[in-house]
């Protein structure tokens, strides 16, 4: 009796022990699916069994396994790239601390979960929470892995792209600088990193109006792209896309037109079209038909592109609201205000749900909706988005952010349209002002705005001074963009 006892209890162990590795063949399988349908692009395919992955490793294996570790990372990357920020980041958040707790502060993994929660912050538009995460994760791997590691030089670039998206580019472009010699010294100047780390170098120095630095670099970086790894890499795309916004800034628009259009063929053709980074290339082939005066060229591919966003991403990720945004823009070039109120209206009550009124695209959207109130000439609800906006943007991104200056500019511009001239006047001298010494004299925004200060200069009728600005204007004007 009990010998059968204990054949019965060693087959209830065995059939116990068989569902257990049943589920863990099903939670392998189902991972191989999301891998699948993740290189495919298909994410909302891939979600819930990324769920079911996490689920059924966590309940098995536990919380602290490295196989529930990384189904939990590969679930926020797509919660991430899905839009569904807030998930993403509760799952990072766990994800680096349960690897720092079973692994230690200094472990790769963990370095690498650090580098995927800062990502987070960055994304969502918390800066001032990635920038110490990043600056946090550059010194453990250069005190770890050493300041010549791939990885140590992965890290110094993402610290360099936050002090870029926080409007710090003095900071940032040594930064790049610096990364960019190293990897060329320990990893050769055709390695994909230097050249992800040229490409960032010409960025910076495109925001700062370097205009005769940033092309050649866009230019070797592209070529290099094209050799190493072929004229339909992926990466190779995104490099002639970059060169084409290059051509953009410059205002060389049929250049700029002739590679936008090659390189949302070719990514169509390569990575089909319907793949985020096909939207996006499809994106920015009609903001040049927008900024050439094309709308009626750029407005069906804007549709397009608003309509493939909301099927494949949904209504509320991030994405989709900055082609909506984009959207409100042309109908209001095209004079289609209350169209563009609708749209706005809504536009900006989505950003502010899915992102919070802090992020800096909420801040666009808040302004552009600013923007149809004024045309509507609906001025104090204008006026009221424009002071927030200028007092937020200020306080989140600091007062000499690109974008804090547009929003002073916005701001100058709405006392202007009020007649309010007095009050208008030292807000567009400090925004020249600040826009001469972040981004030099010579680039295009530092220009529009000494014009600017020029006309209102010319209606308080300050003829002398408005004529003395409106020539080193013109005379820079064509100097930086030509006759």
């Amino acid at each position: 009796m009990f010998i059968w006892l204990i054949g019965i209890a060693l087959m209830a162990t065995m059939a116990q022990t068989a569902a257990v590795e049943s589920q863990l063949e099903l939670a392998n399988a189902y991972n191989a699916q999301v891998i699948q349908y993740y290189q495919q692009g298909q994410l909302k395919q891939a979600l819930p069994l990324a769920e079911q992955v996490f689920k059924i490793r966590a309940k098995i294996l536990g919380a602290k396994h490295p196989d529930t570790l990384t189904g939990m990372k590969n679930l926020a990357l797509i919660y991430q790239n899905l839009g569904r920020l807030s998930e993403a980041l509760l799952l990072n958040e766990n994800g680096y601390r349960l690897t720092k707790e079973v692994l230690g502060e200094k472990h790769p993994e963990t370095l690498r979960n650090l580098n995927n929660f800062a990502g987070i912050y960055k994304e969502l538009g918390r800066l001032s929470d990635a920038l110490p995460l990043f600056e946090k994760g550059y010194r453990l791997r250069k005190e770890v892995l050493g300041k010549n590691h791939p990885s140590t030089l992965t890290s110094l670039n993402n610290l360099a792209t936050t002090y870029q998206n926080l409007g710090r580019n003095d900071e940032a472009l040594p930064l790049f600088e610096k990364g960019y010699r190293l990897s060329q010294e320990v990893l050769g100047e055709k390695h994909p990193t230097s050249l992800l780390i040229l490409n960032n170098l010409a960025t910076v120095y495109q925001s700062l109006g370097n205009f005769s630095e940033v092309l050649p670099l866009s230019v070797k970086s592209y070529h290099f792209h094209k050799k190493v790894l072929g004229n339909l890499h992926p990466k190779t795309i995104e490099s002639l896309l970059s060169l084409a916004t290059i051509y953009q800034d410059l205002g060389r628009f049929n250049m700029a037109l002739l590679l936008s259009e090659k390189g949302y063929r070719l990514s169509q053709e390569v990575l089909g079209e319907k793949h985020p980074d096909t939207l996006t290339s499809l994106n920015n082939f009609a903001l040049i038909y927008q900024d050439l005066g094309r709308l009626s060229e750029a407005l069906p591919l804007f549709v397009k592109s608003y309509r493939f966003h909301k099927k494949a991403l949904g209504n509320q990720h991030s994405k989709t609201l900055e082609i909506q945004m984009t959207l409100v823009t042309i109908y209001q070039e095209l004079g289609l205000f209350n169209m563009a109120l609708l749209l706005s209206e809504k536009n900006s009550h989505l950003f502010q749900k899915v992102l919070g009124e802090k992020h800096i695209h909420t801040l666009t959207s808040q302004s552009i909706l600013a923007f149809s109130y004024q045309k509507l000439g609906r001025f104090s609800e204008a006026l009221s988005l424009y002071e927030k906006g200028y007092r937020l943007s200020q306080e989140v991104l600091g007062e000499k952010h690109p974008n804090t200056l547009a929003s002073l500019n916005n701001l100058a511009g709405i006392y202007q349209d009020l007649g309010r001239l007095s009050d208008a006047l030292p807000l567009f001298e400090k925004g020249y002002r600040f826009h001469k010494k972040v981004l030099g004299n010579q680039h295009p925004k530092t220009i529009e705005s000494l014009l600017i200060l020029a006309s209102l200069y010319q209606d308080l009728g300050r003829f002398n001074m408005a004529l003395l600005l409106s020539e080193k204007g013109y005379r820079l004007s064509q100097e930086v963009l030509g006759e």
